[in-house]
């Protein structure tokens, strides 16, 4: 079930550029809980291979913390590269869940949530 489809924020103030020419529509990209992130302790940061693309936007991280909690099975896709837009529209994504048990550990710092 998508429960979001939204663009990703902060795009502008990561590494993108590293991986934008691998960067492609149906992609599957990495949620991880950014525990001790100074402007929000329940940021999502978006990355793909290990290069950081961006966050979920700060209004939807409780929709997606509910359903990680409940123990849903949480994942990314990339929908759009909008080659050409600002960086706050370059790339959208969609992030589903299914009621698939979710193998997720919980742990002190970073907590990976897809991927």
């Amino acid at each position: 079930i998508e429960i979001l489809r939204d663009y990703v924020a902060g795009v502008g103030y990561s590494d993108y550029q590293k991986v934008l020419p691998k960067l492609k529509a149906g992609l599957k990209l990495d949620l991880t809980w950014e525990r001790k992130n100074k402007f929000d302790p329940n940021a999502i940061r978006v990355d793909f291979e290990g290069t950081k693309l961006g966050y979920i936007s700060k209004k939807d991280n409780a929709k997606i913390h509910q359903y990680r909690e409940g123990g849903a099975k949480v994942t990314c896709e990339l929908t759009a590269v909008n080659h050409g837009n600002p960086s706050h529209t370059l790339l959208c994504i969609s992030v589903k869940v299914s009621t698939e048990p979710s193998s997720q550990t919980i742990t002190q710092g970073d907590q990976k949530i897809s991927g």
